[in-house]
């Protein structure tokens, strides 16, 4: 899909500060973006009316957290660099890249658009929880952290559902 290439493309010209709090804010930001543009392609063409509803409202939740995070943006500047943040991160967005390079995602994909897009929302939930819990385990903004903690909580929820609905 090709909001999913678009994304990749941000994510490998993306350099961060070092900065948990303020990486955090800009990675999930562009993360949730590109979640919204592909959940609203997919729902366009969707054919089972369950998954079809859980893309909806993914996009509306995921629009509000941006704002959040877009709110958030204008009050962080980037500050101090915690090197073990920065590594954890980079091998978390080079783990995104090689998913997508060496076509593993697409090994997964079998042509029909709910799966797909089941599977690719899957990997793509795998990916916040695991910059999140990185972010939580370095970042100091409370206020942040407790967003992080409430998208956390939503990732693992939807990827619960996600995998429901794949079994149906």
């Amino acid at each position: 899909m090709p909001s999913v290439n678009r994304m990749m493309d941000k994510l490998k010209t993306m350099r961060l500060s070092g900065d948990p709090d303020f990486d955090y804010v800009f990675l999930m930001r562009t993360h949730h973006l590109s979640e919204i543009e592909l959940a609203q392609e997919a729902a366009k063409s969707m054919q089972n009316s369950a998954m079809k509803q859980m893309a909806q409202a993914m996009i509306s939740r995921k629009q509000k957290e941006v704002d959040q995070l877009e709110s958030a943006l204008k009050q962080i500047r980037p500050s101090r660099a915690n090197q073990a943040f920065v590594q954890a991160q980079n091998q978390k967005l080079e783990a995104m890249k090689l998913n997508l390079q060496e076509g593993t995602l697409a090994g997964k994909l079998t042509g029909k658009l709910d799966t797909d897009y089941a599977t690719i929302m899957l990997e793509h939930q795998r990916d916040a929880i695991d910059i999140t819990q990185d972010y939580l385990q370095h970042g100091q903004n409370q206020a942040l952290r407790s967003l992080a903690q409430q998208i956390l909580a939503n990732a693992q929820s939807d990827s619960e559902q996600l995998k429901t609905l794949m079994k149906q």
